[in-house]
């Protein structure tokens, strides 16, 4: 079938302004959000582990795969199958992160479940530098992930974003998160186009350094393959 020109260019206006659409949405934040100190991220995009990425006085310095192991086993008609993949992140500020991701399956024929119910973390993180600490994010079965990021006495609950602002509809895979202390919003990762870190609230520089390497983790890490990607050759 051939499109007439006259056709063509009445389309035009349309996909430009899809694209245009697409290319400058943003993640919802919540209404009662205050001004945030807003930081553009530089480096890979899409962004990816195996690639450099920076914010604001924050960038990575060292990237390393540990490799990913699959192991499975069959009962019967029954199979059981995990995959556990290993990475650490350093950073120009002496803060780092080792993290891994661990899925488990149950499969008979073409249906698969989880066996442990999303009970086990499907990223887990431990950092280390001027504040020490230990992030753990989890699935339910609605595809949203949520943890805790835990320092000393400190606690920031971890929660991932779906819905793009004024959308009407979510979205199956993260498009940022959202860190928040005591219940008070504090930092802000989004991931999608060029990708943004918004800090709330300032906090001290280690308490920055700390909340700058767990956001480098949550912008390198895809979400989309929670198999996690396989290491580049």
């Amino acid at each position: 079938m051939r499109v007439s020109n006259r056709l063509s260019w009445c389309l035009w206006p349309a996909v430009l302004t899809l694209t245009a659409c697409v290319s400058t949405a943003k993640m919802a934040l919540p209404e009662s959000a205050a001004t945030a100190v807003e930081y553009t991220v530089s480096g890979a995009n899409p962004f990816a582990w195996d690639k450099p990425l920076q914010f604001g006085r924050w960038h990575t310095t060292q990237l390393k795969d540990k490799g990913r192991l699959d192991a499975g086993l069959n009962f019967g008609k029954i199979g059981i199958g995990g995959t556990y993949h290993g990475k650490t992140i350093s950073t120009n500020t002496g803060s780092a992160a080792r993290c891994s991701g661990l899925l488990l399956s149950a499969s008979k024929g073409t249906l698969a479940v989880d066996p442990a119910f999303g009970n086990l973390p499907v990223l887990s993180c431990t950092f280390a530098g001027a504040l020490q600490g230990e992030l753990s994010l989890r699935q339910d079965h609605l595809n949203r992930l949520q943890g805790q990021l835990v320092s000393g006495n400190a606690v920031y609950d971890i929660s991932s974003v779906h819905q793009l602002q004024g959308g009407l509809f979510s979205s199956a895979v993260p498009l940022g998160f959202h860190l928040k202390k005591q219940q008070q919003l504090y930092w802000s990762v989004e991931k999608i186009n060029e990708g943004r870190v918004l800090l709330w609230q300032q906090g001290n520089a280690a308490e920055q350094d700390l909340l700058a390497t767990a956001s480098l983790v949550l912008l390198a890490t895809n979400f989309d393959n929670l198999l996690w990607e396989d290491p580049a050759p």
